[in-house]
């Protein structure tokens, strides 16, 4: 690519230094060049415009190559850099990641590197480091995994506007304060178990406390619930301290192990209370539709929960209350669910008997 004394051993090594997907390993490639595994160091939240406009100005007599990485986006009509390396030295790379909000340059070099060279690489990093937000009202990532990596796509303004007092029953708005004064507190972590039946208000209730807290909150989708008991999603996680992690349908998570050993549950405890909840400081909301005797006793230690509600249908009264403010007619005689409610305009399916063939 660059070293042409290096070319011939470089080609012979190409399934070493791409992956199946034709991205390039960049540690692989380094060591290919420099017959040496490089010491990284990884600088998060740095943006790829002040980066490439600043190596120019820094290393444009030393600047030996770089490879660049581009994925068009369409809406924007316009290029968007997606993965770059300078190679400033032989011994000195800088590559730069842009994957689904994550936007991180890692630094590759050798201890025998020009220390100078190296110095300025490394403060150049330091001072482009941008400070996390600190108001994340309203923000919501989502968890995905990209070739066997944990990255975040992050969605804003997601908090819903909704009257606790409107949409839950008579009970639930000093359990929602508490919730949300131990989930905003500094330094907090711990767990907040939310179950009961479908169309009850759980989601919408998750959505409102995005709108509260003044942190990220992290979706965690049922699908992936077998990466709970990961080690790569504690490192992952290390660099995600102060926000909340929602799990979603967790059932699988939270269930009592019956005498077998359940790493995810291991993870989650160790997560909400353990040394590694102490340090990182991420509470985690979890909902579940299991009867609450078949939950994992452990989860309940005093100490350890920060809340747990069961969502009931509203009462009578509450659901026709609601039902006058969204100026629909109240008609409820007993209890009535969320989704009831908001869908009372809506004709309920019936199952039509004897019919044969489409209906006209």
């Amino acid at each position: 690519m660059f070293y042409k004394d290096d070319e011939e051993d470089l080609v012979s090594h190409l399934s070493s230094v791409y992956d199946t997907d034709d991205d390039i390993k960049v540690a692989a490639f380094f060591f290919h060049v420099n017959n040496q595994a490089p010491n990284k160091k990884q600088f998060y939240r740095v943006d790829f415009l002040p980066l490439d406009k600043e190596l120019a100005a820094l290393f444009q007599q030393r600047w030996k190559d770089d490879y660049t990485e581009q994925e068009f986006i369409k809406r924007e009509e316009k290029y968007r850099q997606k993965h770059k390396i300078w190679f400033l030295q032989k011994d000195i790379w800088i590559r730069y990641r842009n994957d689904y909000e994550s936007k991180a340059a890692t630094l590759y070099y050798l201890t025998s590197a020009d220390a100078d060279t190296l110095q300025a690489a490394e403060k150049l990093l330091q001072t482009l480091v941008k400070e996390k937000e600190e108001d994340h009202k309203g923000a919501f990532s989502f968890i995905t995994t990209i070739h066997g990596h944990f990255h975040l796509k992050e969605f804003r303004h997601i908090g819903d506007k909704v009257d606790i007092e409107d949409h839950y029953n008579e009970d639930f708005y000093p359990f929602s304060e508490r919730v949300i004064e131990k989930l905003q507190k500094p330094k907090s972590h711990g767990l907040v178990l939310l179950h009961g039946r479908p169309g009850t208000g759980k989601t919408t209730y998750i959505r409102y406390l995005a709108g509260q807290i003044s942190k990220r909150m992290i979706y965690f989708p049922p699908y992936m619930a077998s990466h709970i008991s990961s080690p790569e999603l504690i490192n992952f996680l290390m660099d995600q301290e102060e926000s909340i992690l929602v799990l979603e349908d967790a059932d699988n998570v939270i269930s009592r192990r019956m005498g077998s050993e359940n790493s995810a549950i291991s993870n989650l405890l160790n997560l909400s209370d353990g040394l590694l909840g102490q340090c990182l400081h991420i509470p985690v909301i979890c909902t579940f539709n299991i009867q609450q005797t078949e939950l994992d006793t452990a989860l309940l230690r005093k100490g350890r929960l920060l809340g747990m509600y069961e969502f009931k249908p509203l009462q009578a009264h509450v659901a026709n209350r609601l039902a006058q403010k969204l100026s629909l007619h109240p008609t409820f005689s007993g209890p009535a669910t969320l989704a009831e409610i908001y869908n009372l305009e809506e004709e309920a399916y019936q199952p039509q008997k004897n019919e044969i063939g489409f209906k006209r």
